[in-house]
């Protein structure tokens, strides 16, 4: 599929490169212009750290996996979607953390739509991530993706990194830290083969699971609260 050029939700040319993190978290932690600390703006590729010099450098996108429309018109809803979300998160940190995220107070009414538009933007971080690791796209990804189905095979969930406040604690300040974490291939007894990993902005780590032969119709209307625990994550302060 890499190899042909080809974008994986239509088919047409792939002429665009999805960040591996959303543009909008690294100048949420690191500003619009070009980085200069040098000493804490880094990626770690393997034993190699790599310095960024802006929020749009080659070293945070992915290769072209997808075309210039659906990568920008036709995932616009997503990305809005997830801004609102994360924004939503650390505008309201503190009770965040004590009561959960609260959907409708994002979303109010329109919290359905708004849910499956943030796990699509989920989504296509997740098959962009496989495709760099010369993985095919299942039919029921690009079919949640491209709204013919609200069926979905992957599985979402937030959490509290304890790391980040350990790390936080020994150099006396926050870290504005961006970490994914190492990609699993694992297989379940119930719903057979997947791949699982992290996206981490700060403290709040979103984990997926992506299965390749299962998928879940999940009730929107009924999801009111996502709660967050806190939980060990093992490779945090990698941005890579």
């Amino acid at each position: 599929m890499t190899k042909e050029n080809k974008c994986f939700l239509c088919g047409k040319a792939a002429n665009s490169r999805e960040h591996r993190y959303k543009k909008s978290d690294l100048i949420r932690s690191y500003g619009k212009e070009r980085y200069k600390n040098e000493r804490i703006i880094i990626a770690r590729e393997g034993e190699r750290d790599i310095y960024l010099n802006g929020p749009n450098a080659d070293v945070v996108k992915y290769d072209k996996y997808l075309c210039n429309e659906c990568n920008n018109s036709r995932s616009q809803k997503m990305d809005i979607a997830y801004d609102e979300f994360v924004n939503y998160v650390f505008t309201n940190e503190n009770d965040v953390k004590k009561y959960g995220i609260s959907l409708d107070k994002i979303w109010g009414d329109g919290k359905k739509i708004k849910i499956i538009n943030l796990l699509q933007y989920y989504a296509k971080h997740i098959c962009c991530r496989l495709l760099s690791a010369d993985l095919t796209i299942t039919d029921s990804a690009i079919q949640f993706l491209t709204d013919k189905t609200q069926s979905c095979p992957f599985i979402i969930s937030f959490w509290d990194s304890i790391e980040y406040y350990k790390y936080s604690k020994l150099i006396n300040e926050e870290i504005n830290n961006l970490c994914l974490g190492r990609m699993l291939h694992m297989r379940n007894k119930v719903y057979g083969e997947y791949y699982a990993g992290d996206y981490g902005v700060r403290w709040f780590v979103m984990s997926w699971k992506y299965y390749l032969n299962h998928s879940i119709n999940m009730d929107m209307e009924n999801i009111k609260i996502i709660k967050i625990e806190k939980r060990s994550f093992t490779h945090f302060g990698a941005l890579f």
